[in-house]
């Protein structure tokens, strides 16, 4: 194998020089004692406000109420569909019936008419 040359001396230079070199530390200065404050210890200490409080119940009272106006609306509406087609179907057995008796006495009258 020409390409790699394993008989060579490895340079000198080479083989002293590190493979990384040493960063120097830097010097902080101290800090004093004081605690880190992320911004949220102070959303769950403090007391809710009672004026926010009473528009957040009063919010849920509006949404409870447009829920409930909406859900009476829909069942309006279930109510007139399914009357309607109570009405139709009445309507039908009625016309159904007078069909029935007119062919019924039609019937008859041409059974006594005949027997005559």
């Amino acid at each position: 194998m020409a390409y790699f040359r394993h008989n060579e001396p490895i340079d000198a230079t080479r083989r002293q020089t590190p493979l990384y070199t040493e960063i120097p530390e830097e010097e902080y200065p101290e800090e004093e004692d004081t605690e880190y404050d992320d911004g949220f210890d102070a959303l769950e200490e403090e007391e809710p406000d009672p004026q926010e409080e009473a528009l957040l119940r009063e919010e849920r009272k509006m949404r409870l109420r447009d829920r409930i106006r909406v859900l009476m609306d829909v069942s309006n509406l279930a109510a007139i569909l399914i009357g309607t087609a109570a009405i139709l179907l009445m309507l039908t057995l009625l016309f159904n019936m007078i069909n029935f008796l007119a062919s019924d006495m039609r019937n008859s009258f041409t059974l006594f008419q005949t027997r005559l």
